[in-house]
Parts: structure tokens; C-alpha cells; sequence
């Protein structure tokens, strides 16, 4: 089979593995709640002192209730979570390769073309 150089196409694949959110803004009230909470956890607040902080202070859940501590450790997780997985992606680039071109009489798909060269 003689391969002309215009019959060769050369590529290579690209992986994008991300965790990262799809939806990044938080509402104003529901930031300002957890940025207290974690304000207060790094000051050294208990989830039961800081349960207790934002009920004095009248903070309410998103549902109108107030915060118990295992509510305050679950949306602390939840938050931490949130932000490691921000901005998290991982790209890779595979191992580069040539290609035979399809004619347009017999087309194939991408995932079908044979590879001739590594």
C-alpha cells in the first residue's frame, strides 16, 4: 500500500479528568454563614459552642431551623469538600500518532481510523 504524506493525519488524544463544580457562586447569605462557621471553627469553637453562637446571633438554616452541632460538622465537611474540589483538574496528553485520512467516498469515524505509525 503506498501512503502519500496527504493522506496522513496526526493527533493525539487529550483526557480531561475534573471534579471541579459546575456552579462555583454561593448565594450572599448562605457564604456568609460559612464563612462564621469556619471563622469560628479556626478560632477554636466547639460545633456545639458554634451551634450555639449561631443561634444567639438568630442565623438560621437555609430551611428557617436552628443549627445543632452534627448540622454544624456536616455542612463544615460538606464546605471543605466544596472547596478542595473547586478548581481541581487533571489533564493528560496521550502519546502522539499518525493516521490514514478517510476518503469521503468511504468514510469511517474517528475511532475507526488505523494507525500507522507510534
Amino acid at each position: 500500500m503506498n501512503i502519500k504524506r496527504t493522506d496522513l493525519e496526526y493527533g493525539f488524544n487529550i483526557k480531561v479528568d475534573t471534579s471541579a463544580l459546575a456552579l462555583t457562586d454561593l448565594a450572599h447569605d448562605q457564604l456568609y454563614r460559612l464563612n462564621t462557621m469556619q471563622q469560628l471553627q479556626t478560632s477554636g469553637f466547639s460545633v456545639a459552642e458554634i451551634a450555639h453562637r449561631l443561634n444567639q446571633q438568630n442565623i438560621v438554616t437555609p430551611t428557617g431551623q436552628q443549627y445543632y452541632p452534627k448540622l454544624v460538622w456536616v455542612t463544615l465537611d460538606k464546605f471543605r469538600k466544596r472547596e478542595a474540589r473547586e478548581n481541581h483538574a487533571q489533564i493528560t496528553v496521550g502519546q502522539d500518532y499518525f493516521f490514514i485520512k478517510a476518503s469521503p467516498a468511504n468514510a469511517v469515524s474517528p475511532d475507526n481510523y488505523v494507525e500507522t505509525m507510534a
